[in-house]
């Protein structure tokens, strides 16, 4: 099963390496893809002024520029179309704008 882990904290946030570890217990197809700067509480924004762009870190991993929301839409849409995530899981931060996030994060359907 592929699994496709993200947040909104930026690719080179240390929970972001712990959340892939366990993610490889269950499956060894993992993507992990996240934006290049930390976007902690614009989890609803839009990229608007400037293309969104991917760019490959390691092997399954890729950050980008724009709106989190956005930079993962572009993962799924140009790069996993074949093979959609069975699964994707999500970095919850227990700082003040995580409780907007716990309804949609915690329970995300396939994409």
């Amino acid at each position: 099963m592929r699994i496709l882990v993200t947040n909104d904290d930026g690719y080179h946030a240390p929970g972001l390496a712990v959340l892939e570890e366990i993610a490889a217990q269950f499956s060894d197809d993992i993507w992990v893809c996240a934006p290049s700067e930390e976007q902690s509480g614009a989890g609803h924004s839009l990229t608007l002024n400037r293309p969104v762009r991917l760019r490959m870190a390691r092997t399954r991993l890729l950050f980008g520029w724009g709106a989190h929301p956005d930079i993962v839409r572009e993962l799924r849409r140009d790069l996993l179309q074949h093979r959609k995530a069975g699964r994707v899981i999500a970095i919850i931060v227990g700082d003040e704008n995580s409780h907007y996030w716990v309804g949609s994060s915690l329970v995300t359907p396939p994409i």
